[in-house]
C-alpha cells in the first residue's frame, strides 16, 4: 500500500542498533531444518480477582488481588531460574466464590482456600505440568 512506507533508501542493516550484526536471512526461514521454530514452554495460573458486592462473599473480599500480586513476582523471580515462563493472569470467576480466594493451574484442578504460604507449592505444581508434559513416552 502506498504510503504506509517511508520514501527513503534505507537498507535493513540501517535499521538495526549500531553494533547488531545484520541476520543471515536465509538463516531466519521459518520452515528451516537447521532452525526449526523455538517453542516457548510456560505454565499458566489463574487468579480469580472477582468481586462481588452483597450476600455473597468473593475471592477478591478474601485477599485474592494479594495473592496476585504475590504470584507475579514469585512467577518472574523463578521463570529465569528453570528457564520456563510461568504466565499469572487474573481471571473473572472460576466458580466456586464461597471457597476463594480460588486459583487454577492450567490443565489442573481449582485449588480453594489459598493462602500466602501455598505459592510456592503452587508454582511448583504449575512447573511439574510443563515437565510432564514434555516426557516422551
Amino acid at each position: 500500500m502506498p504510503g504506509l512506507l517511508p520514501q527513503n533508501n534505507l537498507a535493513f542493516s540501517d535499521l538495526l542498533e549500531p553494533g547488531m550484526p545484520t541476520p543471515h536471512l536465509s538463516s531466519m526461514s521459518k520452515n528451516s531444518p537447521k532452525n526449526p521454530p523455538a517453542a516457548k514452554i510456560y505454565a499458566k495460573i489463574y487468579v480469580c480477582t472477582n468481586f462481588r458486592a452483597g450476600v455473597h462473599s468473593s475471592c477478591a473480599e478474601r485477599g485474592s488481588k494479594q495473592i496476585f500480586k504475590q504470584l507475579c513476582s514469585l512467577a518472574s523471580e523463578r521463570s529465569p531460574k528453570i528457564g520456563k515462563e510461568i504466565i499469572v493472569e487474573q481471571i473473572v470467576c472460576l466458580g466456586q466464590c464461597e471457597r476463594g480466594p480460588n486459583v487454577r493451574i492450567a490443565g489442573k484442578e481449582i485449588i480453594n482456600g489459598v493462602r500466602g504460604e501455598d505459592l510456592g507449592a503452587i508454582v511448583d505444581s504449575a512447573v511439574s505440568t510443563i515437565d510432564s508434559s514434555n516426557d516422551i513416552d
